[in-house]
């Protein structure tokens, strides 16, 4: 019997879940999916979330138990990848290092800031991040109550004097 090829990809994001999916049907890979985080974050539904149309379960997904319904053929390891060497197709995590023979590096991406909109990295507010989105939702909600609270209050005294 042949040995499987082993595919590593390194990072759970969009890309990395889509390599992942790829390789559902195909026995003669071993897949290894790695990442540091055991959830995959949604971004393009956080605003949904910030606007409390939806929870936080609806923006993530638990890596793990997406990965094996695809295949008893496709692993999680949840460990960060610290490098990799191309020459001997290893790559080392705080506690072992894995050979393979096919690499993907499905990282995720950056906000791209363009340099002639002055101002723009500086007085932005994006979601990338779970993080992020929480801390943009619990702004959006303070700021709706203080709203609230004002508004009731400017209403109950034009009430008063009337």
């Amino acid at each position: 019997m042949d040995k499987k090829r082993r595919v590593i990809i390194i990072g759970a994001s969009y890309g990395g879940l889509y390599a992942a999916k790829e390789f559902h049907n195909r026995d003669e890979f071993e897949v290894l999916v790695f990442d540091k985080k055991s959830f995959h974050y949604l971004q393009t539904e956080a605003y949904d979330f910030i606007a409390n149309k939806s929870n936080i379960s609806d923006i993530t997904i638990d890596i793990g138990s997406y990965i094996n319904k695809l295949s008893s053929n496709i692993k999680f390891i949840k460990q960060k990848v610290l490098e990799f060497d191309a020459e001997h197709k290893t790559i080392h995590t705080a506690s072992d290092f894995y050979s393979y023979d096919y690499l993907i590096i499905a990282t995720g991406a950056r906000t791209n800031f363009p340099a002639f909109i002055k101002g723009l990295r500086e007085n932005s507010h994006g979601v990338k991040t779970l993080f992020r989105a929480l801390g943009f939702k619990q702004k959006f909600e303070s700021t709706i109550y203080d709203y609230i609270l004002n508004n009731a209050f400017e209403h109950q005294k034009t009430t008063i004097s009337s």
